[in-house]
């Protein structure tokens, strides 16, 4: 999504059944942890990426939220939710980073989720790099959302 959207477009670009109000009022909560809100970036800037996933329950339902991460500022490149945790939910979140630079050498540290790997075999300028659990820069952002979401629910 690039410009202004309106709530609604981002509910229906969820790909789970939420109200425009309730992505209004996650907006509000979620910026007073952390801001998403990062300068416009460069695609030649960014080298290295960390990407994580983590599971949120939301209605009794269970989705995969998925993070990729800048390594030198620790800004929220892209984000993707789906209910699926395998390779086609990488390759979407990479596309949606990549956009049309697709031939830019990208460093991607992971926990060695074995959906990174497969996914990478489309992305032919992408070094994967796997981590110890712990050192994965998403993880504290996912504790943030977490955090956000039992908040939502009160």
């Amino acid at each position: 999504m690039k410009g202004n959207c309106s709530f609604r477009t981002i509910a229906n670009s969820l790909n789970i059944k939420v109200s425009h109000v309730s992505i209004y009022k996650w907006i509000i909560k979620l910026c007073t942890l952390f801001s998403v809100l990062s300068p416009t970036f460069d695609i030649e800037n960014v080298f290295r990426v960390h990407a994580d996933e983590t599971i949120v329950i939301f209605k009794d339902q269970k989705y995969y939220v998925w993070l990729l991460v800048d390594h030198d500022t620790n800004y929220i490149l892209c984000w993707h939710v789906s209910k699926y945790r395998d390779m086609g939910q990488v390759k979407v979140l990479l596309e949606k980073f990549l956009g049309n630079c697709k031939d830019k050498s990208i460093e991607l540290i992971t926990d060695g989720l074995g959906a990174y790997e497969s996914a990478l075999i489309l992305f032919k300028n992408i070094n994967h790099v796997v981590v110890s659990l712990g050192k994965n820069m998403c993880e504290s952002k996912f504790s943030l959302l977490k955090d956000f979401l039992n908040l939502s629910e009160t």
